[in-house]
């Protein structure tokens, strides 16, 4: 159940008058914070299409990829504990009905729609890059079975005195593993 504060604890009456001026500079201040930190993940889903489409991965590319990652995970953390303040910043409104806040505050409504198209060309970037991780990962899966059935016939060394001679020394063909 959620408990909404009295007029009396608020200082605020159901007029639907103004909304508080200190709640609109702390809303504004979220939103540009809210905005940056969806900016930044967009700057890192461009950096990390632009690895991903350079072609094949060498150690230099999967340190960038982990860096990126490693601070996707940071900013995202960040992004819910603005949202959840952001939550009980409209929920400290309490019991004053002002319709949709954000629509009264012009400089807001632009921001939201701002953060909206930053949100959506995000999700459609991460959407493109999970797609050319699942080609990568059936061309890896298609490597590893043809390296499958070349190992299956074991591993061999050279024997004796004589170059060419060879000895069959393994037959495990699990020798290769699936597992990242």
């Amino acid at each position: 159940m959620v408990l909404k504060k009295s007029e009396e604890e608020t200082g605020f009456t159901r007029s639907g008058g103004e909304l508080p001026e200190g709640w609109k500079s702390e809303f504004a201040v979220q939103l540009e914070r809210q905005t940056a930190l969806y900016s930044r993940l967009l700057e890192l889903a461009r950096e990390k299409r632009r690895i991903l489409v350079a072609g094949p991965a060498g150690e230099e590319q999967a340190r960038s990829l982990e860096l990126i990652v490693r601070e996707e995970t940071a900013l995202i953390a960040r992004c819910r504990a603005l949202e959840r303040e952001q939550r009980a910043l409209l929920e400290g409104l309490g019991a004053v009905d002002y319709g949709n806040p954000i629509s009264r505050i012009p400089e807001a409504r632009e921001r939201c729609e701002h953060l909206c198209l930053v949100v959506q060309e995000l999700r459609l970037l991460n959407r493109e890059n999970g797609e050319i991780l699942k080609r990568f990962q059936s061309y890896v899966d298609f490597t590893v079975s043809l390296l499958e059935k070349e190992a299956g016939s074991g591993t061999y060394r050279e024997t004796g005195a004589r170059k060419g001679t060879v000895k069959r020394v393994a037959f495990n063909r699990s020798r290769i593993s699936r597992q990242v």
